[in-house]
């Protein structure tokens, strides 16, 4: 049986270093919430789907958030995740629950498919948030 091909992997890449670029002091970090179902483990498909089901087991125990955006970004005290998604592909209800969280405590959750997209979603939050500060500050 064939594994299904990364398409979503090259662009959230891609992103990466489009956002290192761009903002070289924001702390930007990937969240690998799908890296036990990556995993090796053989022909035998009970026992591979075993293990994959103890790691993630100890990986949740340990603050993995099923869900989670793949890539978060802090930048001038403001939080960002991005959820990349290919053409063709949308949010799983347990994404939809994290960018609610994520929202709800002031940070800015985006569903990108490219690099451009990243980008100007950081540029307008910021933009907003900078008008937002000088409404505030007088």
């Amino acid at each position: 049986m064939a594994r299904n091909k990364d398409v979503e992997g090259p662009i959230q890449k891609s992103i990466y270093e489009g956002l290192q670029r761009q903002y070289p002091k924001a702390l930007i970090f990937s969240v690998p919430n799908e890296l036990a179902s990556k995993a090796g483990g053989g022909k035998d498909g009970k026992a591979r789907q075993q293990m994959i089901r103890n790691i993630q087991a100890k990986a949740k125990a340990m603050g993995m958030l099923p869900g989670m955006a793949d890539l978060c970004m802090l930048l001038e005290g403001l939080f960002f995740a991005f959820e990349v998604k290919a053409k063709g592909n949308y949010q799983q209800p347990n994404q939809k629950d994290a960018q609610a969280v994520i929202e709800a405590n002031c940070g800015y959750y985006f569903v990108v498919r490219s690099v451009d997209e990243a980008i100007d979603a950081v540029r307008g939050a910021v933009q907003v948030t900078d008008i937002e500060h000088r409404g505030k500050i007088g």
